[in-house]
């Protein structure tokens, strides 16, 4: 069984005395441990999918599994905790809390789960570590280099050790060489920690390297494109 099921999903968004149909029925899957891309113009709905994915939308119809769990019908309560517990978000602009630093940044959702301070800011410490960003944990983001402030997004987006990370655009923002790098660390998560992503992208050159690649339009995956595992 796959690890992600998507499962012919429609999202409608009410427009007047009618409605907009962002998904059409869309479907797939994506595996434990694999990097998956979704491709498409803008307005394919590629954002609605994963939206609903990370719990922060809710499908019309269709069922939505992460992990083996049904999370189509969760409740508000069970969809924040789906959120926090089990998942990972990278966004395009980092969205960082300008009044805090890296470090706290990081600590931020095993903070809010509950985890004691010392504990938290530990984890938070290793990770920006890993990130090779050990030296600029005390500074805010204003002082960060966009490059520097996604792989402390990344850094947040681990926290709380997701089962999965789901990533808007996340090198969008960023020059060749910061979008290179990024790639490359999703690439290491993937291999040293099994981490399974599911990016969604303009960035062909990223889709090339993946293991599954998908193409959305209107609404619908229109190409499903599995390739073997490559360690970048």
């Amino acid at each position: 069984m796959a690890y992600i099921e998507f499962n012919d999903v429609v999202k409608e968004y009410p427009a007047g005395s009618s409605s907009i149909r962002a998904l059409d029925g869309a479907s797939f899957a994506a595996d434990e441990g694999e990097l998956s891309v979704i491709l498409g113009q803008s307005g394919a709905g590629k954002t609605t999918a994963l939206n609903i994915l990370g719990g922060m939308d809710t499908a019309t119809s269709g069922r939505v599994i992460v992990g083996g769990r049904d999370i189509t019908d969760l409740n508000h309560h069970d969809l924040v905790t789906y959120r926090r517990n089990d998942i990972g978000f990278v966004f395009q602009f980092h969205q960082l809390l300008p009044e805090f630093t890296a470090l706290e940044n990081v600590a931020i959702p095993a903070l809010i789960k509950g985890d004691r301070a010392a504990d938290a800011y530990k984890r938070a410490a290793e990770l920006i570590d890993y990130m090779g960003l050990s030296g600029r944990a005390d500074h805010k983001p204003a002082a960060l280099s966009g490059g520097e402030k996604q792989r402390i997004a990344v850094a947040r987006a681990l926290m709380n050790r997701p089962s999965v990370i789901f990533a808007d655009e996340p090198s969008g923002s960023l020059d060749s060489r910061n979008k290179e790098e990024l790639h490359r660390l999703f690439f290491d998560l993937r291999r040293e920690f099994s981490q399974t992503f599911v990016i969604v992208t303009h960035d062909e050159s990223l889709a090339m390297m993946c293991d599954r690649v998908l193409t959305m339009r209107d609404g619908v995956i229109v190409s499903d494109m599995k390739k073997e595992k490559i360690d970048e």
